[in-house]
Formats: C-alpha cells, sequence, structure tokens
C-alpha cells in the first residue's frame, strides 16, 4: 500500500496522505492488523529490506508512526470521482524516525488530517 502522494495531490486530493489511504481500505473491508502489515513489513519484504526496516526489533532503527484509529461516519475520494463511506479514520500523532521525534504539520486540509465526514 502507498499513497503516491505528490505536492498537488496532497492539498487537492483525492487523497491527502498515506493515513487516509489507510482509511480508504478499510472502508473496503480489509481490517486495522491488515493495513498496518501492508504499510510496514509488506513494502520491506517487496524490497528487499525486511532485515532493515517495517518491524520493530531490537538492533533496528526506531522509525515509528503513531497512529490514531478515529470512529465516526467518514467520506473517502477515488481519483474517479467515486465515493466510500467508512467507519474509521486514521490520524497520524507523532512520527519518529531513527529514534528522534519529527514534527507533525496541521494536515492537508483546513481541518487537519482527517477525511470529511459522511452527510
Amino acid at each position: 500500500l502507498s499513497s503516491d502522494i505528490t505536492l498537488m495531490s496532497r492539498f487537492e486530493g483525492p487523497t491527502h496522505s498515506l493515513a487516509e489511504c489507510m482509511g480508504k481500505l478499510m472502508a473496503l473491508g480489509i481490517g486495522l492488523t491488515d493495513v498496518i502489515r501492508m504499510t510496514t513489513s509488506r513494502p520491506a519484504e517487496v524490497l528487499g529490506l525486511e532485515g532493515e526496516i517495517g518491524t520493530l526489533e531490537v538492533g533496528r532503527v526506531a522509525d515509528v508512526s503513531i497512529l490514531e484509529a478515529v470512529e465516526g461516519n467518514w467520506l473517502f475520494r477515488d481519483i474517479t470521482g467515486g465515493t466510500q463511506q467508512g467507519s474509521t479514520a486514521i490520524r497520524p500523532w507523532a512520527a519518529i524516525r531513527a529514534g528522534e521525534v519529527m514534527p507533525l504539520d496541521y494536515g492537508p486540509r483546513p481541518w487537519g488530517w482527517l477525511p470529511e465526514r459522511a452527510g
């Protein structure tokens, strides 16, 4: 799973972040555990880097995203204009790169990181 985020798509959408891509997949019925694996250990395997990244183990670089699963009635959009409602959105709270806390910005939307609320 990747977001293919560019500067333009981050602010104009329809996908504004990797966290939003994660929510989209959950709206399609994929569980949180599988979505986490699809954004961590699986890409590491595909890249042949499973011994270096994609897991939390002693001796590995501490790259960690602290995320919150936010329950609600969310609207996810795709590139064709289609929509899907989902009950869980993912909001980033903190990022740690090589053991150092990295600042997060406010998010790509005027209201922050979460997707639109479904009417």
